[in-house]
């Protein structure tokens, strides 16, 4: 008897919400006989609507579930289902894990089939220890009428403690950081990977589309942008009712099914959950969408219409993992998002930019040339779109883009950040080290370029905001290594105006030091009080301050007891009040002391010196000259 391959031709796809699954009770297991009672019930429960949903023995069903407690749970559920005379089995389980707790969490995320997968697994969408962002995704990979269709369970972060503006505000930052993470899986990296791809997403948003109070959520935004359909708000479908209200007040819609490139057979379904959990499964039928884009139709990607293009009727191939070895031919078109981790200039005008693939550690080279015209500014952190042609030089590949219309800045890498006063920065060092800040409104000062060992050149500057005190100031050392900068941002840092930035909080010498990663003008007016030498007596040990523009004299270098170089001079003010500073090894170089014994006006940023050897002097831990300032 010939053997004849049978299609599959659709896939049923559903959600739901265990609800602390299968205890019921957060953070705590019920007793094993109540636990094996609840898995029946809702195994009757999913089962029977499946029944409903199902036309055929060769559909594959998909059924992503929320809050399971551990795979053994999802394993002894999936086992309790059946579809068409088969039991359904495990595809994928996440494995969340708490540090803190030193335990894997209780809220895990599944997905489930009838069929055998040909891929899956789960990610976290934390970054690095500390990340707030909340659990992850499991996925699985199917084959539907000779298409791959990847299914992803989701579990957004849930709207627990959101009584104030503030926490409501938190909780959508993270769901949105959480959705976005997410497309950058789906997509291998940061957007261009997988629009071809056939995905489904399904799961708890936590958010309602429909609801005032989540009009600030970008899920679905970011999702739609991503060329995602949401199968809820079909022009003809009802609103579906997935969270029932206690209170009869007409409950919401949190549990959501989206999908790209893939067609939906009519509108999805909720059922009743029959006193299992809170929120009710939804099933929708799908169908995979097998239409042809022409040779040279756009295809709408990304938060704005990305140019990017069809070629020969298919995606470009994604540079993804192990790139170097899996592109075979140099004649081929290519596609890449990454991460900008170096920006170079070299001698007839072109840019070289080294990339790195978002979660492969792998780094690509991407050759900017001047016949391109203008393209974007580019800056390490930022995330590079380029599509175009292959080719080797000096042993290596590397992209280049076939016209600036194939280039694109798509902003800075994503990473949750929290937005601290300056102050509140410095005061709380070394607890923030490590962590990715936003800084609000301060001052540059001291504004110098210098060169490494290595002979990069990076730019170093202080950074003032007003203190706690009335009067003082705060101040921080900061850095832009090279390839984050350039001339505009010097310009920008010496302008006296106001600025933002984004940094990294690190530590040199065992003091507070901030990797600038990009800054920006800020729109607020930002007025340091300038101190004069008369009122010295009546400022506080231990504070910093802004001193008015003086005129320097007496520049000296002098040695200490343990052979330390440090430097003195003298400043005196408009009014003649004469001053004694004093810099200590490691807070000047040599080419600073050259600029003081240049003379003119200084404004500097000292402290009281607690040293009696001193007689009103001060501890200057920043200095830059006020004439001639560029």
């Amino acid at each position: 008897m010939p053997f004849i391959k049978i299609l599959i031709l659709s896939i049923v796809v559903g959600t739901w919400n265990g609800k602390w699954f299968p205890s019921g009770r957060a953070e705590r297991r019920a007793p094993a006989e109540e636990e094996a009672s609840a898995i029946k019930k809702a195994g009757r429960m999913l089962g029977s609507s499946i029944e409903k949903m199902v036309t055929s023995t060769n559909d594959v069903v998909v059924i992503c579930l929320q809050e399971m407690y551990n795979s053994e749970v999802v394993s002894n559920l999936a086992s309790h289902i059946e579809v068409e005379g088969s039991k359904m089995r495990v595809a994928s389980v996440s494995r969340f894990y708490n540090p803190e707790r030193r335990r894997y969490e209780n809220q895990q995320v599944a997905v489930i089939s009838n069929r055998d997968e040909i891929d899956g697994g789960w990610i976290s969408y934390k970054t690095d220890i500390g990340d707030a962002v909340p659990r992850g995704s499991a996925f699985a990979s199917f084959v539907v009428d000779a298409n791959t269709v990847t299914v992803y369970s989701v579990h957004l972060k849930s709207n627990y403690g959101g009584n104030t503006k503030l926490k409501m505000a938190q909780n959508q930052s993270l769901r949105s950081a959480g959705i976005r993470r997410l497309l950058s899986h789906i997509d291998g990296g940061a957007g261009l990977g997988e629009a071809c791809g056939k995905v489904v997403i399904a799961g708890d948003f936590n958010c309602d589309y429909s609801a005032a109070e989540f009009k600030d959520d970008t899920v679905f935004r970011d999702l739609e942008n991503s060329g995602f359909t949401n199968l809820m708000k079909g022009a003809d479908c009802e609103r579906i009712v997935t969270f029932p209200d206690r209170y009869n007040k007409g409950g919401a819609t949190l549990d959501y099914i989206f999908s790209r490139n893939m067609i939906s057979s009519g509108c999805p379904t909720s059922f009743a959950a029959r006193g299992t959990s809170d929120h009710k499964p939804v099933f929708a039928r799908l169908l995979p969408d097998d239409s042809e884009k022409p040779l040279g139709e756009f295809v709408n990607f990304g938060g704005e219409k990305i140019d990017y293009f069809v070629v020969n009727g298919k995606c470009p191939k994604l540079i993804a993992g192990e790139w170097e070895r899996s592109v075979v031919s140099t004649n081929e078109f290519y596609q890449l998002e990454g991460f900008v981790v170096n920006v170079r200039t070299n001698t007839i005008g072109g840019i070289s930019i080294e990339a790195e693939v978002p979660g492969e550690r792998e780094y690509v080279r991407v050759q900017l040339w001047p016949q391109l015209g203008e393209v974007p500014c580019f800056s390490k952190g930022d995330i590079i779109a380029a599509m175009g042609y292959i080719s080797e030089y000096k042993g290596g590949r590397e992209l280049n883009p076939i016209s600036n219309k194939y280039i694109q800045c798509r902003g800075r890498r994503e990473i949750i950040t929290k937005e601290f006063p300056l102050h509140e920065v410095v005061d709380g060092f070394p607890e923030h080290e490590g962590e990715y800040v936003f800084i609000e409104d301060f001052m540059p000062f001291g504004v110098s370029v210098f060169k490494s060992k290595n002979n990069k050149e990076h730019l170093k500057f202080k950074m003032l905001s007003k203190g706690h005190d009335e009067g003082d100031v705060v101040v921080a050392e900061a850095v832009m290594f090279e390839g984050s900068w350039d001339s505009k941002t010097r310009s920008l840092l010496r302008s006296g105006l106001p600025v933002r930035c984004e940094a990294k909080v690190g530590k040199f010498h065992d003091t507070i030091s901030l990797n600038v990663g990009s800054l920006t003008e800020s729109k607020k007016n930002i007025v340091l009080e300038k101190k004069n030498f008369s009122g010295l007596n009546a400022l506080k040990k231990g504070k910093s301050y802004l001193f008015e523009a003086a005129r320097v004299s007496a520049v000296e270098k002098f040695k200490s007891r343990k052979n330390r170089t440090h430097l003195k001079f003298s400043l005196r003010d408009s009014e003649n009040n004469a001053v004694s500073c004093v810099m200590w090894a490691g807070s000047f170089d040599e080419k600073l002391y050259e600029l003081l014994l240049s003379g003119g006006k200084f404004s500097v940023v000292a402290k009281l010196d607690d040293n009696e050897r001193f007689v009103k002097s001060l501890v200057v831990s920043a200095i830059e000259k006020s004439e001639g300032k560029k």
